[in-house]
């Protein structure tokens, strides 16, 4: 559990070592989303700001001066909330804060926001952005030796493991790294303030265009159907590059490298709270598996 007492200091020394401005803070409000940094809506004079707490990277995902960066450019194309500064020492980005809603799965489904998140994602797939190129083989490898470190492994899981390897490699293979991803695409990390941007770019890869679609599809619950329309919508009503079978295939992966996150990164109460949080992809996981045609 975070120390709020740590974090509110952190924060407002940060605070003074970027801006000069040891002014009064206001009473923070933790915010969700972000599943290793911590983000605190913190009152300032008459604004808001966020401040967001690294707390070290974890298994492919970006430390918190990446991350700035990234969010900087994504900020300059309008993706994303504006960056007020960053203090390297101390570990807190502080970005403005938004009057925005966090989408919910279910309005992540319908009709208007699929079109309005495929247009979102063309725009982000344009930025110029150097994030580490995703090596999906090597985070499965990564993710499943971290479980089975940490004997979170069941019986179903290591079955589920031997999938999880097989499709990444598979991924590897057929799709190449070529723009910048978001990764991480469940509704909270994309807010709607009458035009959508994104939040929390810890896991932000080089990856293929597919990756980000698919993570739409495999964290919000989407049909077949709604998966096609997605890819179409993306593809600006072209016939999409790839199969609806391929794509299932790389939807299996991002649901299987949900699943296998929290196996390997969480304890406890912490890994229950995020089963919890991710049931639907985590009961999608064990019990729908892809079969090849």
């Amino acid at each position: 559990m975070a120390d709020l007492t740590g974090d509110r200091e952190r924060i407002a020394a940060a605070w003074r070592a970027v801006f000069g401005d040891g002014g009064e803070l206001g009473r923070m409000q933790r915010l969700g989303g972000g599943l290793n940094n911590r983000s605190y809506r913190v009152p300032h004079g008459p604004h808001s700001i966020v401040a967001r707490l690294g707390a070290g990277a974890h298994a492919a995902t970006l430390d918190l001066a990446a991350e700035a960066e990234i969010l900087r450019r994504a900020a300059a194309a309008g993706l994303a909330p504006e960056v007020l500064g960053f203090d390297a020492a101390g570990g807190v980005l502080f970005t403005r804060f938004l009057k925005s809603q966090a989408l919910t799965a279910a309005a992540a489904r319908t009709s208007a926001n699929r079109a309005r998140i495929a247009a979102l994602l063309r725009r982000l797939h344009g930025i110029d952005a150097s994030p580490p190129v995703l090596d999906a083989a090597g985070v499965a490898k990564e993710y499943v030796e971290a479980a089975e470190s940490l004997g979170a492994l069941a019986v179903e899981d290591r079955l589920l493991a031997e999938e999880f390897l097989r499709l990444a490699e598979d991924y590897g293979e057929r799709h190449p790294a070529t723009v910048v991803c978001h990764n991480d695409l469940h509704a909270a990390n994309i807010l709607d303030g009458g035009g959508l941007v994104l939040v929390d770019f810890e896991f932000a890869v080089l990856a293929s265009p597919l990756l980000d679609l698919a993570s739409v599809a495999a964290l919000n619950d989407y049909t077949a159907s709604d998966q096609g329309d997605l890819l179409r919508a993306y593809f600006a009503g072209a016939e999409p590059p790839l199969s609806a079978a391929e794509f299932a295939k790389v939807v299996r992966l991002v649901r299987l490298m949900a699943h296998f996150w929290i196996l390997a990164t969480a304890r406890g109460t912490e890994r229950s709270e995020l089963l919890a949080r991710f049931g639907g992809v985590a009961m999608t996981t064990r019990n729908t598996k892809w079969q090849s045609g």
